[in-house]
């Protein structure tokens, strides 16, 4: 049933979702949630997409914080800029920067990667000046792992009689990336909590919201009367495309397929209105210094489409051929990939448009081309085969994070600088171009003998690159946004970017290098391992590859030039070490000059690890094989066929 909206003011507003500073104008669902907190009760609230939860968390802090200290907990960084904008009378951090300053001012000195398990592990030590709270309002519960609930059971026995408020939805829980079991988790740290759905979407109409109702098997209720859903062509999706303002257009799907294409397509051909300055196209989820705004086109993948909303959404690739490549992978937990999809379909507030492929066809109930049953009849999970290779590079996403943080535990990281080098300065970004890429191929370009962009392009069989290979010179810069173009199958990186790195930063770049490398050491080296990934009960053959970046002096050298290293390129460099035999690896970001020697003290053990990481613990030790297969092909930027990321 839909409930009229209880005002809390006598102006007009959207209970969907309303900007800092505005009335507010709240469902019956809403208010609800507000008073059962306002009459002591901890809450966890089930909210569904477009729901208006943030603003309905908005409200309770504006009412509540007045007189009460409340901490608003976010999942992300993204999350966090968007709530402090619109909360007031809270303290709205995301997670780890709750920790960060208490490690700082303790003089602990660690990644953001491994924050949150150092101050857990300190927690005792640390405690003595951290606020105490009387409300906690949690964001996105559904995506706590083992170390965020850890320490929100920290920041709750600060104060045991702190209220709690959990809100999100276990229907976009759109990552599988912990062994917690969040249900439980909610039930811990709450007491005798009120369990209060939000049902109405303010997003969504009456016609998606009846199929995601299907879908989902749970009440959503469209109440938006203006959401339209249509179905075209790719050439009539560039027609509608090309007629909308960049702030109005979200576009979702592979960032290979005809995603990429209609970028480049108006990008060359309404260069005036989509350009590197109005649109942000997605390479990859991790390390980017990249923001936009709301009057930015976003395209983007599937993946990470949650909390992405625009008038109009143009979603590529959404038909039974993607659903059965996405579930068909290893490892894949098709009741998230059935979130990750739907979540998707979810975005657009005026329109979504799902662009027709080559072989997708309607059903009588469908979303997109997919019909609702293959949602709602989801193939029991198999234990995974691995037909192909996995990436070293690659391999250690989209695993639990407590199998991943078991794997580092066994290697001996020991750190070589000082932490008092000075950070070599180079732009990347242009316009909302993320250059990342192209500084990382340009810095071995320009110092190692035996590496060149340029033959990497020639090299590559993708149309992109035989259009491309005219335009190459001798200028490692330029190759390297030629390659890169050719990697993303973005043109904006061959056409768009005017950013040049300057002489001043080349030699920085290359003395810093030649402190600890020849020019002429051995680059770019092929590695593998195959063995077979079993348990008591079964076995499968697996095989990791992957390209070292050099060798020299018989050490393995990983270079990064990121914000900061993570676990996985720790577990990366490791697991050259056991593919080559070598006894020490260097994971050197030169950005910064952060050096560490690795070593893995006991393969045998720590191949066990990575086997239950990277299986998602379907399989419990790795088992050798005699022969090891002669490398084929060359592995770094031709990847087809390998088991990376699947975006």
């Amino acid at each position: 049933m839909v409930t009229e909206p209880a005002r809390t003011s006598s102006q007009p507003g959207n209970p969907g979702r309303a900007a800092a500073g505005s009335p507010l104008l709240l469902s019956g669902e809403q208010r609800q949630m507000i008073d059962a907190v306002r009459s002591g009760h901890d809450v966890i609230v089930d909210a569904t997409v477009g729901s208006g939860k943030t603003t309905a968390i908005q409200a309770l802090c504006t009412e509540v914080g007045r007189d009460r200290k409340v901490l608003y907990l976010t999942y992300s960084k993204l999350l966090k800029a968007d709530a402090q904008r619109r909360v007031k009378n809270a303290r709205v951090q995301n997670y780890h920067g709750i920790v960060y300053p208490a490690l700082l001012e303790a003089g602990i000195k660690c990644g953001l990667d491994e924050s949150i398990r150092r101050f857990n592990a300190a927690f005792a030590n640390l405690s003595a000046p951290l606020p105490k709270y009387d409300l906690l309002v949690v964001d996105e519960y559904q995506d706590i792992n083992e170390e965020y609930a850890q320490l929100l059971r920290n920041i709750k026995s600060l104060n045991p009689a702190m209220q709690t408020v959990l809100v999100g939805d276990l229907a976009q829980k759109v990552h599988s990336n912990t062994t917690l079991d969040v249900q439980r988790f909610s039930r811990e740290i709450t007491r005798q909590a009120e369990l209060l759905p939000f049902t109405q979407s303010f997003r969504a109409g009456r016609e998606l919201g009846a199929l995601l109702s299907e879908a989902w098997n749970k009440p959503v209720v469209g109440v938006n009367p203006s959401q339209a859903i249509r179905y075209v062509s790719y050439h009539e999706a560039l027609d509608l495309m090309g007629a909308k303002k960049p702030g109005e257009l979200l576009c979702l799907g592979k960032r290979n397929g005809q995603m990429a294409a209609a970028l480049n397509h108006l990008e060359r051909n309404q260069g005036e209105v989509f350009n590197k300055e109005t649109v942000y196209a997605s390479i990859r989820d991790g390390d980017t210094t990249v923001t936009y705004n709301e009057d930015t086109a976003v395209f983007t993948t599937f993946d990470s489409s949650k909390g992405l909303e625009r008038p109009t959404s143009a979603v590529f690739d959404y038909d039974e051929n993607m659903w059965d490549v996405r579930c068909g992978f290893p490892n894949v937990d098709t009741t998230v990939m059935r979130n990750v999809f739907l979540v998707a379909a979810s975005r657009g507030k005026d329109e979504v448009v799902f662009v027709r492929s080559q072989n997708a066809r309607r059903h009588a109930k469908s979303i997109g081309f997919i019909p609702v049953q293959r949602f709602t009849q989801l193939l029991t999970d198999q234990r995974p085969k691995y037909d192909k290779p996995l990436l070293a590079s690659d391999c250690f996403d989209f695993t639990y994070a407590e199998n991943l943080q078991s794997c580092v535990d066994l290697l001996d990281r020991r750190r070589l600088d000082d932490g008092a080098g000075e950070e070599i300065t180079i732009d990347r970004v242009d316009g909302l171009i993320d250059l990342s890429p192209v500084v990382g191929q340009y810095q071995e370009a320009v110092f190692f003998d035996n590496y060149d962009p340029a033959l990497e392009v020639m090299l590559n069989p993708k149309p992109i690159a035989k259009q491309l290979q005219a335009r190459l010179n001798e200028d490692p810069w330029h190759n390297a946004l030629l390659l890169t173009a050719v990697d993303t199958d973005q043109m904006r990186y061959a056409e768009q970017v005017t950013r040049k790195v300057g002489a001043e930063v080349r030699d920085a770049l290359t003395k810093r290098l030649a402190t600890q490398l020849p020019r002429d050491c051995a680059t770019q080296s092929p590695m593998d391992l195959s063995g077979i990934a079993a348990t008591p009960e079964a076995a499968t053959p697996i095989t990791f590859v992957g390209v070292a970046d050099a060798i020299h002096d018989g050490q393995i050298f990983e270079l990064k030039f990121v914000s900061e290293l993570d676990r996985a390129m720790f577990l990366q460099l490791a697991l050259y070490l056991v593919m080559g035999g070598h006894p020490t690896g260097i994971l050197w970001n030169t950005r910064t000059d952060e050096r560490w020697a690795v070593q893995v003290p006991d393969r045998k053990k720590f191949m066990h690890a990575v086997i239950r990481c990277v299986t998602k613990q379907h399989y419990q030790e790795f088992r050798t094989t005699p022969q090891r297969p002669e490398p084929g092909g060359r592995l770094r930027r031709i990847t087809d066929g390998l088991l990376g990321r699947s975006r």
